[in-house]
C-alpha cells in the first residue's frame, strides 16, 4: 500500500533481527515489518520502506550496535538516518510502580513510538 504522507520509519535494533514501524508525522502506526539483521534483510527493509511512500527518516535505536550495518547500509542508499535515544525511563514513568516489562522496555513492535517521541522532543541525532 501507497501512503499519501511523509513517514518515519521506527527500527527497533537487535542481534537476530530488527523490527520497523512506520509512522506518519502524527505518529499513526501505518504499518510493520520484521527483518534479518544481514544485508539481504537490509535491503528487505529499504524496499518495504520505499513501497510505502515518502519516507522522511529512519529512526534507529542502536546505530552503533545492533543497527551499525543497517544504518550503513541506508545511508549508503542515500536516505536519511537519525538515531534516536532511549527514553529516560525515571522521567517516562515518574511516581509510576515499575512493573517488570517497563524495566526492560516496552515488547517489540511498540517500542517504535519511543522513535517518532525521540524525534518530536529533539532526543535524537543525525549520523
Amino acid at each position: 500500500m501507497n501512503y499519501k504522507c511523509k513517514m518515519i520509519i521506527g527500527i527497533d535494533t537487535h542481534k537476530v533481527t530488527h523490527v520497523a514501524v512506520a509512522l506518519d508525522t502524527q505518529g499513526t502506526h501505518l504499518a510493520a515489518l520484521s527483518s534479518p539483521t544481514n544485508p539481504k534483510g537490509y535491503l528487505e527493509l529499504e524496499r518495504w520502506s520505499q513501497s510505502l511512500g515518502e519516507v522522511h527518516a529512519f529512526a534507529i535505536k542502536g546505530t552503533g550496535s545492533y543497527g551499525a550495518g543497517l544504518s550503513r547500509s541506508l545511508l549508503a542508499q542515500g536516505h536519511n538516518v537519525v538515531e534516536v535515544m532511549q527514553p529516560n525511563r525515571q522521567t517516562l514513568h515518574a511516581g509510576a510502580r515499575q512493573t517488570p516489562w517497563m524495566q526492560r522496555g516496552p515488547p517489540d513492535p511498540f517500542s517504535q513510538g519511543s522513535q517518532q517521541h525521540g524525534l518530536k522532543h529533539k532526543q535524537a541525532y543525525h549520523r
